[in-house]
């Protein structure tokens, strides 16, 4: 990718390079060079060749018109004593060029995304920590993750391109991310001004994922479960979302090897710290354990969780249950599913006794039906193909099973026919694991939450991950590159940020009933069709604003001007 970058110096002038971006095979990591083309004339905007530059070919000169920039043929003027005496007017003849080389920018995605932080809190809890300057570089930043999800060092570029404050190089982009890594007092002051901006939200949902790390010398990288599947070590970000508003909350980075089930507790006293008095969790069955459960009833922490089905206590309730669970009267349509539940009660020793809470068992047909199939279906199809080809012995046919069935092989097992032997499915193992299928285990503190209200509960977990989504694959930062701590802090925290700009679109979108018909990509891609053009004497006009663009900034609850 090649492209044209300014540069200004201490002298008042405007230097202009083409820069080309490559990867590096061998490091690894995104690389720039740039080849000096000469100086900017700032009254005429015109490219003045440097003494020792090339002529600039087609493709260059596309890209300073992209830039508004001109090539006449002339080069800068060598160093030397200034011509003195009064400056001779321009014709009009130059005066319609410089008209001619007005220039257009885009404003649509920084104008709503900063409408949007300006109206949630999120730049009054930026400023409220960093200053009104820091802030709007820092938010500068978050927007380009947010619009573009590209390499950090070409949010400069960007931000020329699309009025968003400038000053964003390369160099000053690493900086920013190490004192907002390092900078922790500054941050919980952030978070706190946050938390305060979105009502100190009760409901909360907690999940966490992997960040995978190519540098070797980061400490917080270390080997654990992957959820991306990567040999790669990685570090955990352990997130908190609002229930209600979908909007990201909070988030700390957790060393790779800790398990999910082991930041509750803490997690829990840095809320508190942070001015959330109550609240309550809605967590997945990775975070199941009766210590886990025990430390958050101690901690007069509430909850909604999964329970895995092999718990002692879960399979008495499953068995108990079975029967009640193919009763029709069991049955509830939960959005337009039909689910059929069964109330049962959980008991975890604690500190103080035993404490007795809501379990809620509950069976979906649909689904149940469905992993029925595709597994039985899946054993079927591998009985098939081992028996094809029958084995020598019984030890060739388990070694088949163990190369081609994965985790189905406790569903098959060698077996002799006829002299032969094949492979055959286990089919008291199938069934037995197909009993479960559909069935959901959760346990609650909320005595007074029905089957649909509990349910809604734990199913909202899905914003957590739909929200992890969006930061690995919408906003670049799938995996970390740096090797020091305060910049991989500061990079997930700008991070943080353009996830949560996103989420404010979404939320916006949700309510005004586009988001069935437009994702947030296709309303930054309406909002990138909106232009402001910068005429050569000063001043500037809105461009015509597009229907599509029009509605979409309606649904932000805004208007271009």
């Amino acid at each position: 990718m090649a492209y044209v970058v300014k540069q200004a110096t201490g002298r008042g002038q405007v230097h202009l390079y083409l820069a080309v971006n490559h990867h590096d095979p061998a490091k690894r990591q995104a690389r720039q060079s740039r080849t000096y083309l000469g100086v900017l004339d700032q009254a005429t905007g015109e490219l003045l060749l440097g003494m020792n530059s090339q002529e600039p070919d087609a493709a260059t000169k596309e890209l300073l018109r992209g830039k508004g920039i001109t090539y006449a043929g002339r080069r800068a003027s060598p160093p030397g004593p200034k011509p003195t005496g009064p400056r001779k007017p321009r014709p009009a003849a130059d005066i319609a060029g410089a008209l001619s080389r007005s220039r257009v920018v885009e404003i649509g995605r920084v104008e709503a995304l900063s409408h949007l932080a300006k109206q949630s809190g999120l730049l009054g809890a930026l400023e409220s920590a960093y200053g009104s300057d820091a802030a709007g570089r820092v938010l500068a930043v978050a927007m380009y993750e947010a619009c573009e999800g590209g390499a950090m060092y070409l949010a400069g570029e960007w931000a020329e391109e699309t009025g968003a404050p400038e000053g964003l190089s390369s160099a000053s982009l690493s900086r920013l991310a190490s004192e907002l890594g390092s900078d922790t007092a500054s941050s919980d002051t952030f978070f706190r001004s946050w938390i305060e901006a979105c009502g100190k939200p009760v409901a909360l949902v907690h999940d966490t994922t992997s960040i995978s790390s190519y540098a070797a010398d980061l400490d917080l990288a270390e080997w654990g479960y992957n959820r991306d599947k990567e040999a790669l070590p990685q570090v955990n970000l352990a997130l908190v979302v609002a229930r209600e508003s979908r909007l990201p909350l909070w988030f700390r980075v957790v060393p790779g090897s800790v398990p999910d089930v082991s930041t509750l507790k803490l997690t829990g006293r840095m809320l508190r710290a942070l001015g959330l008095e109550r609240f309550a969790y809605a967590l997945d069955k990775g975070y199941y354990s009766l210590s886990n459960l025990k430390d958050m009833l101690e901690s007069k922490l509430g909850f909604t969780i999964g329970v895995p089905l092999g718990n002692a206590q879960a399979k008495a309730l499953v068995a108990a249950s079975r029967r009640a669970l193919a009763a029709v009267k069991r049955s509830f349509l939960y959005k337009d599913e039909r689910v059929r539940h069964v109330e049962g009660v959980f008991t975890v020793e604690t500190k103080d006794g035993a404490r007795t809470l809501p379990a809620h068992l509950y069976s979906d047909p649909a689904r149940r039906e469905a992993m029925s199939k595709r597994i039985e279906t899946a054993v079927l199809e591998l009985e098939r193909k081992g028996s094809e080809n029958p084995f020598e012995g019984r030890s060739q046919a388990r070694a088949w099973i163990r190369g081609n069935a994965g985790r189905l092989g406790k569903f098959l097992a060698p077996s002799v026919e006829a002299g032969r032997w094949r492979v055959a499915r286990k089919a008291n193992a199938l069934a037995r694991a197909m009993n479960d299928f559909g069935l959901t285990l959760v346990v609650t503190t909320s005595p007074d939450h029905g089957p649909e209200a509990t349910l809604s509960d734990y199913r909202c977990r899905d914003m957590a991950e739909k929200v992890f989504d969006t930061c690995k694959n919408s906003t670049g930062n799938r995996r970390l590159h740096t090797g020091d701590e305060a910049t991989a802090q500061g990079r997930l925290f700008l991070a943080f940020l353009a996830v949560t700009l996103r989420c404010l679109v979404e939320a916006k979108l949700r309510q005004a009933k586009l988001l069935k018909a437009h994702t947030v990509d296709e309303a930054f891609a309406f909002l990138r069709k909106v232009k402001r053009i910068q005429l050569a004497d000063g001043g500037s006009a809105l461009l015509e604003v597009p229907r599509k663009a029009r509605l979409v900034a309606e649904a932000l609850g805004m208007a271009f001007k």
